[in-house]
């Protein structure tokens, strides 16, 4: 039997997926029934706990389409920023997609300095992003600068196997 594609919809688990807003997308997931019923009661709708459609995560499953039919216009009537203060406290994941800018100026991701500067041979400055995982009595600050396209190519070939003139024919060939 073959497997549908899901997106970011959950095969088993709904609601879970990546829904619209009036300004974005919101993504969260309720995994269990406390969960759900605390996505119901924020979103002012507790009477979705007790129909018969979605009393538990099986009915849900069955019945996904008609629960997105019912939550989706909700969820795009407000913003993210006003979803995620409703949503503040839940027991459930959730949070906004953001893009490029509003990851980088999110609060946390300023404050574990993940986006580096740093002194390149080539290059006066230069931000990079850093590892996202710190641990106890380490750092997480980079090493080395990043290489330069083809950098490294005949070190990472010579240590395949490659000889010096099997190199030079891919070169000769624009493999590498």
């Amino acid at each position: 039997m073959l497997t549908k594609r899901w997106g970011t919809e959950h095969e088993s688990v709904v609601p879970y997926k990546a829904f619209k807003t009036s300004n974005g997308f919101l993504t969260f997931g309720t995994g269990n029934e406390a969960q759900y019923k605390s996505f119901c009661d924020r979103i002012s709708m507790p009477e979705l706990t007790t129909d018969e459609r979605f009393v538990n995560n099986e009915c849900r499953v069955k019945n996904r389409e008609e629960l997105y039919k019912i939550i989706e216009p909700l969820l795009e009537s407000k913003t993210n920023e006003e979803w995620m203060k409703i949503f503040e406290g839940v027991p459930f994941p959730v949070g906004p997609v953001n893009n490029m800018k509003q990851a980088f100026n999110n609060e946390h991701v300023k404050d574990i300095n993940i986006v580096q500067e740093i002194d390149c041979s080539y290059n006066a400055k230069l931000k990079i992003v850093g590892p996202a995982v710190t641990f106890k009595n380490s750092s997480n600050l980079i090493r080395r600068e990043p290489p330069l396209l083809g950098q490294h190519t005949n070190e990472v070939l010579t240590s395949l196997g490659y000889s010096t003139k099997e190199i030079e024919l891919l070169r000769s060939k624009t493999v590498v």
